[in-house]
């Protein structure tokens, strides 16, 4: 890491870093004791699960199983001479070395970010052309090589083909470990040639306890690890996010039991042009965990299980007040609102059909569900 001497260890090992996949190393650790490594795996998973950093991870014991060398300590900071990183970049960011040097440091220091310098880069034939030229040579000073791919289905059509014809007849002594969030994104004579690692999502207890351990209020930290959908990368990122704000904020939009049209037609108003598809899909989010919530609440489920938590007395209360058929009524109504944005129909004409119904299937006076 940025700063670490030869002489640190503390913090080298990677796997510390990598959550929930424990049993995937233990698969791949046998292979290596029992010579029955692969020449090519090929890690699914959703984005941001952490399949690139397993990835680099294994290739620390495949490149230096001594945890106390300085090899070991200089993949942890992407500096190892035989491990090779392939990552989607711009046609100036490849063929700029000090570029791509400070982007492997970058993602070397945070174990949060993501190995792209873009959402629309790809992996072009040059990088592909120069791997070639690398990996040409003899090992540096591991016994084997480790290529990397990461993001391997954003390979242009070209460098896919060209990385076939490597991954088909690889130099000796030289692992490629390719990740891709589905194999349907690769070119499938590819996908033939390697063996097959299912990256597991985390589960929001793992990605809660990592984020109150960076100081995210419990709270906060549960709501997140919810929303990511397995992702610490998309949890991470949704930490520059208000989240608890906007739950207060969807909760006094939605609450519009027996509004009438003008009453709904002014609250849609008040929110304007900022409820946005992305807006639209979070509050949608939102507001399903507090109704499956309230679900648990009424079936006298463990609290441990709720997502808010820190809400139990209104949860409760709501709980206790409204008929089980309501909740999973609305519960419709927000999988149609999310639904329509989907189908890319107006956020605001979608809102305002969504809150229509709420309003019409309550009565006036009764408690509020949110």
């Amino acid at each position: 890491m940025p700063g670490m001497t030869e002489g640190e260890t503390n913090g080298s090992d990677l796997r510390a870093r990598v959550l929930g996949q424990g049993e995937i190393f233990r698969k791949l650790d046998h292979a290596l004791a029992t010579e029955r490594l692969a020449h090519a795996y090929l890690f699914l998973g959703p984005r941001g699960t952490g399949k690139t950093r397993t990835a680099i991870a294994f290739a620390q014991r495949l490149l230096s199983p001594d945890p106390d060398t300085p090899a070991f300590r200089r993949v942890a900071r992407l500096a190892h001479p035989d491990l090779h990183l392939v990552f989607p970049m711009s046609k100036d960011d490849a063929a700029d070395g000090t570029r791509v040097g400070q982007i492997l440091s970058e993602y070397a220091s945070n174990p949060y970010g993501m190995l792209a310098t873009s959402e629309t880069a790809t992996v072009g034939i040059d990088q592909i052309r120069a791997l070639k030229e690398r990996i040409a040579m003899a090992c540096v000073e591991a016994p084997r090589r480790v290529v990397i791919w990461s993001d391997a289905g954003r390979l242009s059509e070209p460098a896919a083909q060209s990385a076939l014809k490597m991954v088909e007849e690889p130099p000796p002594d030289t692992v490629h470990i390719l990740c891709a969030e589905e194999s349907a994104q690769m070119l499938p004579t590819l996908v033939s040639r390697c063996q097959r690692v299912r990256i597991r999502r985390l589960t929001p207890a793992q990605i809660a306890g990592t984020l109150e351990s960076e100081g995210v209020p419990a709270a906060e930290a549960r709501i997140l690890a919810s929303l990511a959908g397995g992702s610490l990368w998309r949890a991470a990122q949704m930490r520059t996010e208000d989240v608890l704000g906007l739950r207060e904020q969807t909760l006094r939009l939605f609450s519009v039991d027996g509004a009438s049209a003008a009453a709904v037609a002014q609250r849609v108003e008040s929110v304007g042009r900022s409820w946005n598809p992305t807006l639209a899909h979070r509050a949608v989010d939102l507001l399903l965990m507090w109704h499956h919530d309230l679900l648990w609440v009424q079936g006298h489920l463990p609290q441990d299980a709720l997502v808010h938590v820190d809400r139990l007395p209104q949860l409760q209360a709501a709980a206790a007040k409204i008929p089980l058929d309501e909740i999973r009524r609305r519960i419709r109504i927000l999988e149609e609102l999310a639904e329509s944005v989907d189908q890319r129909v107006n956020p605001i004409l979608a809102l305002q059909v969504a809150l229509s119904h709420i309003a019409s299937g309550a009565e006036a006076g009764e408690p509020a569900l949110f």
